[in-house]
């Protein structure tokens, strides 16, 4: 809940900021809000389950590429997000060991898997268009070199483990965890009781 809750705060700080980004969240809201009453318990507990997978696979492909997206960024800004992804390998199971002890049907898996990784693109592009346009960035070939970029190794990360996630045997927990956020966390922990903060980058 938590998690949620500052998942909104943030948002509302990003839409109001962003000229038409709240239509993005909006449409994003009726997605999930529809998903939710009307897909089912079970196919609900798979998508929530395949989200979690892209997610932790969203923190290993962050850390590899660690310098190219946070060198020069707010400091601030890249520690919350360096913060998030920590969370979200911490609690990389959690959904997925719900959904196996519910004994779900395995078959909804891979349509949840599809539908999961499909919203989230069609999001993303419509979120990250909407602010380059309020940037004045939409038609600048560097940003649109970056973005095609991380796109594609994100994928070479994704989608190998998502299929890996749709075997009987399989368990997140049988994936090494970053090491990078371990120690980042540490040295975060370290400065709450005095010690300067350390910089994203730092690591």
């Amino acid at each position: 809940m938590q998690h949620q809750h500052h998942h909104r705060d943030f948002n509302r700080i990003l839409t109001g900021r962003y000229r038409h980004l709240d239509r993005v969240a909006r449409g994003a809201g009726w997605f999930y809000q529809r998903l939710g009453c009307c897909a089912g318990t079970e196919f609900n507990l798979a998508f929530v389950s395949a989200s979690e997978t892209i997610a932790f696979a969203a923190a290993r492909w962050a850390e590899a590429h660690h310098q190219s997206l946070f060198a020069g960024a707010n400091p601030d800004v890249a520690s919350m997000f360096i913060w998030h992804l920590a969370e979200e390998v911490e609690h990389k199971s959690v959904a997925f060991d719900v959904h196996r002890v519910v004994k779900t049907r395995r078959r909804y898996y891979p349509l949840a898997a599809l539908l999961a990784l499909m919203s989230l693109i069609i999001f993303v592009s419509l979120g990250t268009t909407t602010m380059l346009m309020a940037e004045r960035r939409l038609w600048n070939p560097l940003a649109w070199f970056r973005l095609t970029g991380w796109a594609v190794t994100f994928a070479f990360e994704l989608i190998p483990l998502l299929v890996l996630a749709g075997f009987p045997h399989f368990h997140p927990d049988q994936l090494s965890d970053p090491l990078r956020y371990q120690l980042w966390l540490r040295q975060y922990d370290t400065a709450e009781v005095g010690i300067d903060q350390p910089h994203p980058t730092d690591l």
